[in-house]
């Protein structure tokens, strides 16, 4: 600690080989208060103990994946790692997690701001990315159930699934919307749709557009609530 500040250190370099219990030992001698660690999937929470028996703090899991490649399919999958990681690292008790953003200079030809994408397209790839992650995180595993899906005319497919996360008026409906089943981008869209309480386990279909009408002026608070004895 240096005048009240905790101070940590990145783990490489003259470190690697040698084993994590070492290495904690001889950062707490040294008066180091924490410890970056770089991401070992699966290994997170044993990693941390490792570092909290040596009596240092795990500061950050270092992942860092570009989002900004030539190929799109690439910066897809680095952001599906990125998800793997940032839910491991949420299970383990680790909130901050270094996912870098691209592009990597240190990967074999790189696309170079300026030259092959403008400044504007690289920063759109960028918060396009962030966006993503923060509404794939959103999803919690083991809260959602009986997805639904349905092609829009406009060719992208949305995605309903049953929240029961929560207890009462926070169940429901979720909807995501993905450019095309290949992609698998399926984005958190809440602005777009709206479903009345306790809708759930539905089946999609095709109505005229005098029913559409007719239900959207229909009174639906003689649907009784069903849904707030469900899971306990």
């Amino acid at each position: 600690m240096i005048d009240g500040l905790k101070t940590g250190l990145l783990i490489n370099g003259s470190y690697a080989g040698m084993e994590l219990s070492g290495i904690c030992s001889d950062m707490k001698e040294t008066g180091y208060d924490a410890i970056e660690l770089l991401w070992s999937p699966g290994n997170v929470a044993s990693m941390k103990a490792v570092a909290e028996k040596a009596g240092l703090e795990v500061s950050e899991i270092v992942l860092q994946q570009d989002y900004i490649t030539r190929d799109p399919a690439v910066a897809e999958n680095n952001l599906k790692i990125s998800l793997d990681c940032i839910r491991e690292c949420a299970d383990a008790g680790v909130n901050i997690v270094n996912v870098f953003s691209g592009p990597a200079p240190w990967i074999p030809d790189p696309v170079i701001v300026g030259r092959d994408i403008s400044q504007g397209e690289a920063w759109r790839r960028l918060f396009e990315a962030f966006d993503r992650l923060e509404h794939m995180g959103a999803v919690q595993a083991g809260k959602y159930e009986a997805p639904t899906a349905v092609k829009t005319a406009d060719g992208r497919w949305c995605l309903f699934v049953d929240y029961y996360g929560v207890k009462g008026a926070g169940q429901g409906y979720v909807p995501f919307v993905a450019p095309s089943l290949e992609s698998g981008a399926f984005v958190r869209s809440d602005a777009a749709f709206s479903f009345p309480y306790g809708f759930n386990h539905g089946t999609i279909l095709t109505i005229t557009e005098e029913e559409y009408h007719r239900m959207k002026q229909h009174d639906w608070t003689d649907v009784p609530d069903n849904r707030e004895t469900k899971n306990g």
